[in-house]
Formats: structure tokens, C-alpha cells, sequence
């Protein structure tokens, strides 16, 4: 914060290191709480604004102290990671690449430019439809899915996978695909991700 704690403590606001524009959430959740504990979240991030008036994101953690309306609260500086996140989503949206992100399901739930360009289809068009949207039929009753979706949560990916898939004008594209898989921080498996690259003129 670049404050003492003789500058804060006992003489400071906490919503006075809140950007203005989110000093309203902020207060409504200080107030919310002391009624109902349950009704506000516990964490969450907000722009924190230092002693040089410079703006951060913070992720905070707060509660009450037992027996008292008293709250205690953890600040953490997430700015780098916010930034370092910014930045890797870029790569992935602009790759020339398609990635495209799969849940559990198989169902479509990211979509770059480079899957855009290849397929002719907005993420608009494709978000919450399933993976088999672009595989053509007759590759879908020989099994192809099943067994590609069973080798890579076995082995963790399948890699340079040639095949054919549909755009959405009805061409069919020969494309080299690699999946691999992707877990949460417990490693619970989430779904997979698809890299997929045109070969047809190779």
C-alpha cells in the first residue's frame, strides 16, 4: 500500500484504498455482511489504489471475527498475474493455429481466431455445441471420436493425429490434430484442448 500502519490504523477508511468506481460494491459487502454473513462472497478481487494514487488488482479474503462486527481481511497484489493472464489469452485468441477448448463433454467451450479462419465459424456459432459439429459422419460411425477421446485421457494427449474434419461451407479439411488434457488444481479432469492445423496442401 506504501502506507505506515500509524497512517492507517485507526485513522483510514479501508474503502479509501478503493478505486472510486468500486467503492459502492465494496461498502454494500461491508454492510451486507454484518446482517447476513452468507450473502456476500468471502473472496474476491477489486482495484486497490497505493499511497502514490497508483491502481493494482488485489485479491482480498474477508470475515468477520467471532463474537463481533468486526471484519478481518487478507490482500493479496495479483497485478502481474492479471497481466501475465491478459497476455497468454492474447497469444491463444490471435494464434494462427486453431485452439479450441473442450469440457468434460466434448463440448465446445473456447474459440480462437485461427479456429475462426479455418472452420468459418464465430465462437458465437460454436460455444456449447459438440465437437462432433465438425467431424464428418462417416469418421463419427467408425468410432473415431471415441477412440481419440479414450487415448488421450489415457496417455494425457494425442499428438500429430492426421484426419479430416468439416467447415462450415461443408469442405472437408485434412488437419493434423493434437489433444491433451486438462485438469484442475486438485487434478480433477476438466476437459481437453485441441490443436488443430491445416495439412490439406501438404
Amino acid at each position: 500500500s506504501g502506507y505506515s500502519r500509524h497512517e492507517i490504523e485507526g485513522k483510514m477508511s479501508f474503502l479509501e484504498l478503493v478505486a472510486e468506481g468500486e467503492r459502492s460494491r465494496m461498502a454494500k459487502y461491508h454492510e451486507r455482511r454484518r446482517i447476513n454473513p452468507g450473502s456476500v462472497p468471502n473472496s474476491y478481487e477489486f482495484t486497490f489504489v497505493n499511497r502514490s494514487g497508483q491502481e493494482r488488482r488485489a485479491s482480498v479474503t474477508v470475515g468477520l471475527v467471532p463474537g463481533t462486527m468486526q471484519s478481518i481481511c487478507s490482500i493479496r497484489d495479483v497485478t502481474e498475474e492479471e497481466q501475465t493472464k491478459e497476455f497468454l489469452e492474447a497469444i491463444l485468441h490471435n494464434s494462427a493455429d486453431a485452439i479450441i477448448g473442450l469440457d468434460a463433454e466434448d463440448k465446445i467451450i473456447s474459440w480462437n481466431m485461427g479456429a475462426e479462419q479455418l472452420f468459418g465459424y464465430r465462437a458465437s456459432e460454436v460455444i456449447g455445441r459438440h465437437f462432433a459439429m465438425l467431424v464428418p459422419k462417416d469418421l463419427i460411425e467408425t468410432g473415431e471420436l471415441q477412440r481419440i477421446g479414450e487415448e488421450t485421457r489415457r496417455k494425457g494427449h494425442l499428438k500429430n493425429y492426421e484426419t479430416e474434419r468439416i467447415s462450415k461451407d461443408g469442405r472437408r479439411i485434412r488437419i493434423n490434430l493434437t489433444r491433451s488434457v486438462l485438469k484442475d488444481k486438485l487434478g480433477k479432469f476438466r476437459g481437453t484442448s485441441a490443436i488443430v492445423r491445416d495439412v490439406t496442401e501438404q
